[in-house]
């Protein structure tokens, strides 16, 4: 039988993996404990997406247009993502000023690739 997941019927909050379902509850576990989920508040869900980092394994081309490639694929191109495949997130990354007296930041970014893991 393959894993089902559970979710509060508001459709938010985490996704609870299922090890035991009674008559009108649903045992999860997580933080070292067993919980209790009512049926009334929580229903069947999709698994939870899982994504892992595959930045280092990518190739960044910025001519005129960013294309990324990971092992021979394209991530994206031209503003064109794959979300079914990979996906990209723009994080801040500060560096301090090189004249420390102003106590002035600079802002730039960086982009993390990520890709999808299949369940």
């Amino acid at each position: 039988m393959s894993k089902q997941y559970v979710q509060h019927i508001s459709g938010q909050g985490e996704k609870w993996e299922v090890h035991h379902k009674g008559p009108h509850d649903y045992q999860v576990s997580g933080a070292n404990a067993i919980h209790y989920l009512p049926k009334s508040e929580y229903r069947l869900c999709e698994p939870p997406e899982r994504w892992v980092d595959v930045t280092e394994e990518c190739e960044a081309n910025n001519r005129c247009v960013l294309s990324i490639h990971h092992i021979g694929k394209v991530c994206t191109s031209g503003g064109t993502t794959y979300p079914n495949i990979y996906r990209l997130r723009k994080v801040p990354v500060y560096f301090a000023e090189p004249d420390r007296t102003k106590g002035v930041t600079i802002e730039q970014w960086a982009f993390i690739v990520e890709k999808k893991v299949s369940e």
